[in-house]
């Protein structure tokens, strides 16, 4: 059976500047269970969420306990139709 399931483990705040163009990110660093046959244990992925998208993506203006509180916790994320998230939510990982 698999399992997969995005396990959130990290979040980096990127911002800086790149030829001549200001960015600011939050970086959602994950472990995932894809099943592969070609992936021993699990896979790491990162899901990049623009800082001025956040509010929108969490539905609420996250604080840095509100961050961290989601550690540990499995994602649950929503695309729009070009591959970018417009929702996360979580939830424990015990509770299934």
């Amino acid at each position: 059976m698999n399992d997969n399931k995005m396990i959130l483990v990290g979040i980096e705040e990127k911002k800086g500047e790149f030829e001549g163009r200001a960015y600011h990110n939050y970086c959602f660093h994950f472990n995932e269970n894809t099943g592969k046959p070609n992936i021993i244990g699990k896979s790491t992925g990162v899901l990049k969420v623009k800082a001025e998208n956040l509010n929108d993506v969490f539905g609420f203006a996250p604080t840095t306990a509100d961050l961290n509180a989601c550690l540990g916790k499995s994602m649950l994320v929503a695309y729009n139709r070009y591959g970018q998230p417009i929702r996360i939510g979580f939830e424990d990982t015990k509770s299934k």
